[in-house]
């Protein structure tokens, strides 16, 4: 398995700072989030919709390969 990583950068203070996340792949690449994205209807994203999808897709992945080798 290669390494990946993923960056994030945060300006400002509290609920006016603004953060952008990136990923070494490009599928991110300066995604805001922040107070509004997290708690509000503002565009962008949040940790915890980031740690759901991450989770989910690798808990999908596993099961298809489990269901692949039960035939």
């Amino acid at each position: 398995m290669s390494d990946k990583t993923g960056t994030v950068k945060w300006e400002g203070r509290g609920r006016a700072g603004v953060g952008h996340v990136c990923t070494d792949t490009g599928a991110l690449k300066d995604y805001p989030y922040g107070y509004g994205s997290r708690f509000e209807n503002e565009r962008g994203t949040n940790p915890e919709e980031l740690l759901g999808a991450a989770h989910t897709s690798c808990f999908t992945m596993m099961f298809s390969f489990l269901c692949d080798a039960a035939g």
